[in-house]
């Protein structure tokens, strides 16, 4: 095709312009763009309407390179889950309640418990398809298999020899003990500990509130169990730099509410100096994040005192 030096440089720029409507991308319109270009000035026949023919050729050229985009995140998504590490089997999100008998589920629930697990397990544990041919809400089915769930996991790996980490506790177990440390730090700060003192009937208040003196929030905390007993550990916040560690020996009543036995702050056998305003604390992961230089200045610390 015989073009004039003019008439291509306006027909390209017509075609870098209709490319980029097309694709919405400046690097493939040039692709685009110029590919149309090379077919039309290597076409063997002659074209009298130009800009109709280019249209044509931009549309299917969009449609290839669209193909191609997705061919290659269907590859890198495919690529990532291979890679990806596998979930942990006994993690709540994860875990298979059909992994566990139906005999081993009986007895770890009440009769309550059971008869809720067995409607969901009739729509296959979707919270979804039970509250759509249930009468009941979609919230209440879902917190329905979340309390389950976590019951179910608790039993189980307790069963299993576990005794230390959070998901040894049942859902009662574990939203009693969060109520539990909120509201006890509340009461020491407002001098109203007569308001719980049925939760620790064997510790002195002024043990209590000398332990707890300072503390403002906590950030972090863990349980274990061991001898019949458990043993709550406590990252408490405080004005200082330094966190104040408090450990709590406890049992369950029958009801599943603590009863406090003793309360003892525990001394930190290392620490890295640092300042509150420089860590960053973040409170929903229960983690404090340092810096690389604080990182290396607590081992260099630690090396010294060492």
């Amino acid at each position: 095709m015989n073009l004039t030096e003019k008439q291509y440089s306006e027909l390209y720029k017509h075609s870098l312009k209709q490319a980029h409507r097309f694709v919405g991308f400046v690097d493939s319109a040039y692709d685009i763009a110029q590919n149309a270009m090379l077919a039309y000035l290597s076409s063997k026949t002659m074209i009298e309407k130009p800009i109709p023919w280019l249209s044509t050729v931009f549309k299917r050229e969009a449609l290839k390179l669209k193909k191609q985009a997705s061919e290659e995140i269907k590859l890198i998504r495919d690529s990532a889950a291979e890679s990806r590490p596998k979930p942990d089997p006994d993690a709540s999100d994860s875990f298979d309640l059909a992994r566990v008998s139906i005999q081993k589920i009986r007895y770890l629930l009440d009769a309550r418990e059971f008869a809720k697990y067995q409607l969901l397990k009739k729509y296959d544990f979707s919270a979804l398809k039970c509250s759509e041919h249930e009468n009941i809400s979609f919230q209440t089915a879902k917190s329905d298999l979340h309390k389950i769930k976590k019951n179910i996991i608790a039993g189980y790996l307790f069963e299993e020899g576990w005794r230390h980490g959070i998901r040894i506790l049942n859902f009662k177990q574990y939203y009693n003990i969060s109520r539990g440390i909120n509201k006890l730090i509340e009461c020491v700060k407002s001098h109203k500990l007569s308001q719980i003192r049925s939760y620790f009937r064997k510790v002195d208040n002024r043990q209590l509130e000398s332990v707890f003196e300072g503390v403002h929030s906590c950030l972090e905390w863990n349980v274990t169990y061991d001898d019949n007993l458990y043993k709550l550990f406590l990252v408490c916040l405080t004005q200082d730099p330094t966190p104040k560690f408090i450990e709590i020996a406890f049992k369950f009543n029958q009801a599943n509410f603590m009863f406090i036995i003793d309360v003892v702050e525990k001394k930190p056998f290392m620490s890295a100096n640092s300042s509150i305003d420089k860590v960053a604390r973040h409170k929903e992961k229960g983690r404090i994040t340092l810096s690389k230089a604080q990182i290396v200045a607590f081992l260099s610390d630690t090396q010294t005192n060492n």
